[in-house]
Order: C-alpha cells, then sequence, then structure tokens
C-alpha cells in the first residue's frame, strides 16, 4: 500500500502577497495596462501574442524592474497563507504564473527562505494541472491547491483529480481567511 503525503500547492499571487495592485501598477508604468481577463494568466499567455517575444520580454523586464522596486520598499505584504506555507513549508510548494524573476524578487524582499519550494514558475492552468498530477503520481501527495479565482482554481483541481481518476485534492479559495481558520481547514483529516 502507498502511504499518501498531504501537501499545499499556492498560488503566489493574491494568495501568499498581496501583489496583484502592484503588478498592475509595475505593468502600467511599463507602459501596458494589464486587463481584467489576463490577470490570471502568464506573462507569457497575455502579452506574448499581443507584442510578440522580443517586445514583450523588454516590456516584461521593466514591469519587474518597477515591481522588484515596489517590493524592496517592502510595500507588498504577506497574507495569512503564507503562515501556513512557512509553518509547514516542507509539505508545500508554489505553482504560479509569476515569472521566476518575479518569484525570486518575492522571495527575497518579502521574506520567504530558501526553504519555500516553487514547483512551477510561468505557469498556466494547464502547467499546474499537471504539476498536481506528477505530485500525486510520482510523489503520492495528496492535499489543498490554493487560489484567490474561484474559477480557475476549482477548474485545475476538477481537472487534476479527473487525470487521476479519483479526488486526492482540495480547492481552497482564499478570501481573505485567518490563518486560524485556513488552519482548521487544512488540518481535518479526509477520505479518498
Amino acid at each position: 500500500m502507498k502511504v499518501l503525503k498531504k501537501h499545499c500547492v499556492f498560488d503566489m499571487d493574491g494568495v501568499l502577497i498581496n501583489s496583484l495592485p502592484w503588478i498592475e501598477k509595475a505593468y502600467k508604468h511599463a507602459g501596458v495596462p494589464i486587463l481584467e481577463q489576463d490577470r490570471y494568466k502568464s506573462w507569457k499567455e497575455w502579452l506574448v501574442p499581443l507584442y510578440g517575444m522580443t517586445m514583450a520580454t523588454r516590456i516584461h523586464d521593466k514591469k519587474n524592474e518597477f515591481y522588484s522596486l515596489m517590493l524592496s520598499a517592502r510595500i507588498v505584504k504577506k497574507l495569512p497563507p503564507a503562515q501556513v506555507l512557512e509553518k509547514f513549508h516542507t509539505m508545500c510548494s508554489i505553482a504560479t504564473g509569476a515569472s521566476a524573476a518575479s518569484v525570486l524578487a518575492v522571495k527575497k524582499y518579502v521574506g520567504f527562505g530558501d526553504e519555500c519550494k516553487v514547483g512551477v514558475c510561468e505557469a498556466s492552468a494547464e502547467d499546474k494541472i499537471a504539476y498536481l498530477v506528477n505530485l500525486h503520481n510520482i510523489s503520492n501527495k495528496y492535499g489543498y491547491y490554493f487560489d484567490d479565482n474561484a474559477e480557475v482554481g476549482q477548474g485545475i483541481v476538477d481537472e487534476a483529480n479527473h487525470k487521476i481518476g479519483k479526488d486526492v485534492w482540495k480547492f481552497y479559495h482564499y478570501v481573505e481567511q485567518t490563518f486560524d481558520e485556513i488552519m482548521k481547514e487544512v488540518s481535518k483529516p479526509w477520505q479518498m
């Protein structure tokens, strides 16, 4: 019999840190407003089709320079799920649409240590689904996927569970719950 290991996977922006308004400001500073329908996509999913890879990369780099300045000024704050990540770091990872440069800047300036495992960066919904499937199929993990977008997050979990063939992942919709509320939920035993 396989031993299953409980695991929490977190989206980064809007779940671990309050970064969404600052990302929008950084893109505006770079000369490109981010539209509502693109907020939950990786930059390559929405910026490259609009501007091509070369120009999109320049825009993204300019955005990251400004975003790093905001991070270094400590105006981007940790949210309660970050406390879960810090408390149980060996049982947690990050799956985000953010670029590797953004993730490194967040880790540096917001204070996530090297023990903070990044599972996948620049991830589309499909990449996050594949990550959850692989965590279960390769490492026998089950648990929670945290996202602040209910439709996208639930879709990721539903599709991952469908590909696995059983419900091993639960969706946790983060909408400003406290650390204690989150811990109460993720500490519950559950049947598969």
